[in-house]
């Protein structure tokens, strides 16, 4: 923090007096100083004679809510406060458990508005100068400031009960004495720089962030709360358009090796099955993976057929006539394929298959004239 301010004080009628304020003096600076930059904290010091007291009594605490209905109340007690007036107040301590809560403070009229857009950006606190001087409970304060002069009466709980602008010619010691007051303190804002300036650093770290009516602290929490917000959406933001790059790259990569997938098997399955057309290899090679697979289970599984009986049958029924080249035996029934002597030696050799009491009936599939005699297929099915 800077320890070098500008003051910037304000008379009743708005007119500007610009100090530089450090921990041990407080000089004036010219106009044409005023006008430059200033790396400092900048303060802007309202005439509390300019402004009307009041303390209200609310039933709640918070400050949000206090600062949205404060106009309607302190409306109530002087109706010339509207929703323009520019308010500077605190909540005065209350009882442990009790949710009412009391405010006092002072209400500046609406022409203080252009005073604190004058003082620019770089304003870091406009409160009346009463805040500067540290009020006792129930006692009376006679401040001087370098533009006004002003007698401040404060309550038991150091709020403002009224004030007195010298400038009025007021009779303030009669009015004074009307209120039981006997002991004035005086306080020269001019005289003692280094309380002055302890005093504005007090107020920087104040939690009585409402004394201040430029809304400096309000402003910079809002601020960062949409800086906070901004930089949420930017981060989401971020995020969805590196997930969907990352989804579209993963894409591009599965396609890529799905096509070189297919390119591939579009080649070994022309290698593999020359001359069959190729429409879809994954397909067509998973299929003939599964139908070979298929007929190799089935050529390894031996069926459950009377083969002892069978083989005892065939020399029997053969008897030198006829001979079997070929069985096929399935669940279903027998396939015989052999060579006969003659068609005489096919049929006897048919009539004893169908005699033997293994099969419901024998039929003759094909006989034909061979080199050596007859060759004939028969087929055969299983009685149960």
């Amino acid at each position: 923090m800077s320890q070098n301010f500008r003051l910037i004080f304000a008379d009743e009628s708005g007119q500007q007096s610009v100090f530089s304020l450090s921990s041990a003096s407080l000089q004036p600076i010219v106009a044409a100083e005023a006008a430059s930059s200033f790396a400092g904290e900048v303060f802007l010091i309202l005439p509390a004679a300019a402004a009307l007291p009041f303390t209200v009594e609310l039933p709640f605490s918070d400050p949000v809510k206090i600062s949205r209905v404060l106009p309607q109340f302190v409306a109530d007690v002087y109706v010339d406060v509207g929703s323009d007036w520019l308010f500077s107040w605190r909540s005065m301590s209350t009882a442990a458990g009790e949710t009412a809560c009391r405010v006092a403070g002072l209400a500046f009229p609406p022409q203080f508005a252009s005073v604190i857009a004058a003082a620019g950006s770089s304003l870091r606190l406009a409160i009346p100068d009463l805040c500067l001087v540290n009020g006792t409970p129930g006692s009376c304060v006679h401040l001087k400031t370098p533009v006004s002069e002003i007698t401040a009466v404060f309550y038991d709980d150091c709020a403002v009960k009224r004030l007195f602008a010298s400038a009025a010619g007021l009779p303030v010691e009669t009015l004074l004495a009307a209120e039981g007051i006997e002991n004035l303190v005086s306080a020269d804002l001019f005289t003692d720089p280094p309380l002055l300036h302890n005093r504005l650093v007090s107020l920087l770290t104040s939690e009585d962030e409402n004394l201040d009516v430029s809304g400096f602290r309000q402003f910079r929490r809002h601020g960062l709360r949409r800086l906070a917000m901004t930089a949420g959406a930017v981060i989401l933001l971020l995020w969805f358009f590196f997930w969907h790059f990352f989804i579209w790259l993963e894409c591009r990569i599965t396609e890529g090796a799905a096509q070189r997938t297919r390119t591939n098997m579009q080649q070994a399955f022309s290698t593999v099955f020359p001359g069959i057309p190729v429409v879809e290899p994954l397909t067509q090679v998973s299929r003939s993976i599964s139908e070979l697979e298929k007929r190799q289970k089935e050529a390894a599984t031996l069926p459950r057929l009377p083969w002892l009986k069978l083989l005892q049958v065939l020399p029997a029924s053969g008897g030198g006539e006829a001979g079997v080249v070929r069985l096929t035996a399935r669940d279903a029934g027998v396939r015989l394929s052999g060579l006969a002597r003659n068609y005489a030696s096919l049929e006897t050799f048919r009539g004893r298959l169908d005699a033997s009491g293994l099969f419901t009936k024998v039929n003759t599939v094909e006989s034909r004239q061979a080199e050596g005699g007859i060759s004939f297929v028969l087929e055969a099915t299983w009685k149960n």
